[in-house]
C-alpha cells in the first residue's frame, strides 16, 4: 500500500491531498485531517516526503480553512452581532462567554478537539471576534497541531520501520489516547475546583469568627 515505487510516483499528490484535506476538514469534520498529517509524518520517516513540508502544508491548509470558516460565520451571523441578540442559540451564547473570558485558550484547544475547530471558527465569525487576533491565534493552534501530529507519525515510523501501516495505526491511537487523557484531566480539575468552592466554610453573622477582633465593650 505504501510501497516506495508508488510513493515516489505520487509524492506531489501527497502534499496536494494533505493541503486539501486539512483545509476542508473545517467544513467536513469527517475528513481524516489528523490522520493525514500523521501519515505524512510516517512517510517522512521512510524518506518519501519531507517532514518540514508536511508540517508547512498542513499549517497552510488548516489556517486557510479556519479563515474561510470565520468569514462564512461572519456573513451568516449578522443577527448575532450583539450579545443576547434575539435568536442567538444557547451554544453561541456559551461560546461568546468562553471566547470573551479565555480567548487564546479556547481557540488553541479547539484545534485538538474533534469538531471543535469547526464550531469555534464559525462562532468566532458570527460574533465578530477581532479578525486579526483570530488569525494569530489560529495560526499558533494550526502550527502546534500540525507539528504534534507529524511528530507522532515520524516517531511511529522510526519505531516500526517498514511496517508503515502499523505506524499510522499506532500513532493515531496514541493521539486519540493523549487527547482522551487530557480531557479526563481537564474534567477532573474542574470537578476538584467545583468541590473546593462548595466546601468552602461560610461564616455566619454572630458566630465566633464574625465577632473575633471586635472592639471590647466596657461596662459603664
Amino acid at each position: 500500500m505504501f510501497g516506495p515505487e508508488a510513493m515516489t510516483a505520487t509524492v506531489s499528490w501527497v502534499y496536494a491531498g494533505l493541503a486539501l484535506v486539512t483545509l476542508l476538514d473545517v467544513f467536513l469534520p469527517v475528513l481524516p485531517a489528523e490522520t493525514s498529517v500523521i501519515t505524512g509524518g510516517v512517510l517522512a520517516s521512510a524518506g518519501h516526503v519531507e517532514v518540514s513540508l508536511v508540517v508547512a502544508v498542513a499549517v497552510a491548509g488548516a489556517w486557510t480553512g479556519d479563515a474561510l470558516a470565520y468569514r462564512t460565520g461572519r456573513l451568516w451571523g449578522r443577527r448575532h452581532r450583539r450579545p443576547g441578540a434575539r435568536g442567538e442559540s444557547a451554544v453561541l451564547r456559551r461560546l461568546r462567554r468562553a471566547l470573551t473570558a479565555r480567548q487564546g485558550h479556547v481557540l488553541v484547544v479547539a484545534r485538538f478537539v474533534p469538531g471543535g475547530r469547526t464550531v469555534v471558527s464559525f462562532a468566532a465569525g458570527a460574533m465578530r471576534f477581532p479578525p486579526g487576533r483570530f488569525l494569530r491565534l489560529t495560526l499558533l493552534a494550526s502550527t502546534l497541531w500540525a507539528a504534534w501530529a507529524a511528530t507522532l507519525g515520524y516517531v511511529g515510523g522510526q519505531v516500526f520501520g517498514d511496517r508503515l501501516w502499523l505506524a499510522v495505526v499506532v500513532s493515531k491511537a496514541t493521539a486519540a489516547g493523549l487527547l482522551m487523557l487530557s480531557e479526563l484531566a481537564r474534567r477532573a480539575m474542574r470537578a476538584a475546583a467545583s468541590r473546593r468552592r462548595t466546601t468552602r466554610p461560610v461564616t455566619c453573622p454572630g458566630t465566633a469568627e464574625s465577632t473575633q477582633g471586635a472592639a471590647p465593650v466596657r461596662a459603664g
